[in-house]
């Protein structure tokens, strides 16, 4: 694996168009490459049946993922990546309406759980957490072409 041009990545998962790039932006203005996506079949870590990155390499540093997908549930998302080895240190879950066996899943799982509409304030205080921490220790796994970067056929 070879180390990326950037020393932070994030992965974005929500099909709210405008939500999706508020939180691009702010991420982008912090230093981080940024896949923005509307799906998780569109996501490069779930492309794989097992983690494609080597002992000392991620994916991605920060994933943030709406938990509301039609085609699959954050919470399914989320531990099928935790099955197959995923490595990425720091998860966000987000949405408008949450239970609570639901909230006690995420955490369990190591995820900050956000309520939509998130103040940004919550989310760059979270950042700010996630970058003290071992943000920068990570060498970065080199992925497919982004996909935000390509309309979807």
């Amino acid at each position: 694996m070879v180390r990326a041009s950037h020393s932070k990545r994030a992965i974005i998962i929500d099909n709210n168009d405008a939500f999706r790039n508020a939180i691009e932006s702010v991420l982008l203005k912090r230093g981080y490459e940024v896949y923005a996506l509307s799906e998780t079949d569109w996501c490069p870590i779930s492309l794989d049946e097992s983690c494609p990155c080597s002992q000392d390499a991620i994916c991605t540093n920060v994933l943030l993922l709406d938990v509301n997908k039609p085609r699959m549930t954050g919470l399914s998302f989320v531990k099928e990546q935790k099955r197959h080895g995923c490595k990425v240190p720091y998860i966000a879950v987000m949405s408008a309406s949450w239970e609570e066996a639901e909230i006690a899943d995420f955490e369990r799982l190591g995820c900050r759980v956000f309520h939509k509409p998130i103040k940004m304030t919550e989310l760059t205080d979270w950042l700010d957490v996630c970058e003290q921490g071992s943000i920068g220790d990570f060498i970065l796994s080199e992925l497919p072409v982004n996909p935000s970067d390509q309309d979807p056929e």
